[in-house]
């Protein structure tokens, strides 16, 4: 087995050293080398030894310094302590006046309570009422939308009504002028042409009479006067059914009624 050269040195050097034989220059550059070595280490040591005594004397200082800041507060804890028993018997006298100041509110805020409850009442009454409001509300709204609608409607009914009224009228006239010219040339054909009409007129009252206007009311018409608006509520209420009505306005109402449901 090979040693390495460094080891097999030393022992070659130990041996000449025990024998007496002198020694190399390499060994006591070697040896010197290492106490040098050991000198740095030693050094080293001692510099940092240096620096935890010192370190060690500014702790020491330190404490020296905190112990007296801490007697120093001491000090003044005693004092204050002293300041804080005088006040705690200060607040012994407030504190009995707050718990005579507390008793009171107790009682104000179990009236208050009372009347929170009474007032809370109150605002369910009053959240009730306007929820019946605006349950009225809406159905007063329903019905003024289906009101506007049966205007609408009847409105159209009704201009409808008056346009057959003048095309019928023109009919009249027409039927009248050419009765008139008739007449000039035979007496006989105007006469029956006469009658003719008049059932005509009859017959263009029936029509008119089953014209709604929209407000409960029925267009007539009489071939000797105006128009007339009369009022069929009744015939209404009774489902479209005849019912006795009153006269009124040179016309029988009743009749009126049973044209209107023939029609």
């Amino acid at each position: 087995m090979d040693l390495p050269q460094e080891l097999d040195d030393y022992i070659k050097e130990s041996i000449e050293s025990c024998l007496g034989l002198p020694v190399s220059e390499k060994t006591l550059e070697l040896k010197l080398q290492g106490s040098e070595e050991a000198r740095k280490r030693l050094q080293d040591q001692y510099f940092y030894l240096h620096g935890q005594f010192k370190e060690k004397d500014e702790i020491v200082e330190l404490a020296r310094a905190e112990a007296s800041m801490n007697a120093q507060a001491l000090k003044k804890f005693i004092e204050e302590n002293q300041k804080l028993a005088k006040e705690c018997t200060n607040l012994l006298a407030e504190c009995s006046r707050l718990e005579k100041e507390c008793s009171l509110y107790h009682r104000d805020r179990e009236v208050l309570m009372e009347f929170g409850n009474e007032a809370d009442g109150r605002a369910k009454e009053a959240e009730i009422r306007v929820l019946e409001a605006e349950k009225e509300l809406g159905r007063l709204t329903e019905d003024l939308r289906f009101y506007k609608h049966e205007s609408e409607i009847h409105k159209v009914s009704e201009t409808r009504a008056i346009e057959e009224l003048r095309v019928l009228r023109e009919r009249l006239s027409e039927d009248e002028r050419v009765r008139i010219q008739g007449c000039g040339d035979n007496h006989i054909s105007c006469s029956h042409y006469s009658s003719l009409n008049t059932e005509n007129q009859k017959s263009s009252a029936q029509i008119l009479a089953s014209i709604p206007r929209g407000d409960d009311k029925y267009l007539f018409s009489d071939p000797s006067s105006e128009v007339t608006w009369i009022d069929v509520a009744p015939w209404h209420e009774n489902n479209g059914s005849p019912v006795n009505m009153r006269e009124g306005d040179g016309f029988e109402w009743g009749e009126v009624s049973h044209k209107a449901e023939e029609i």
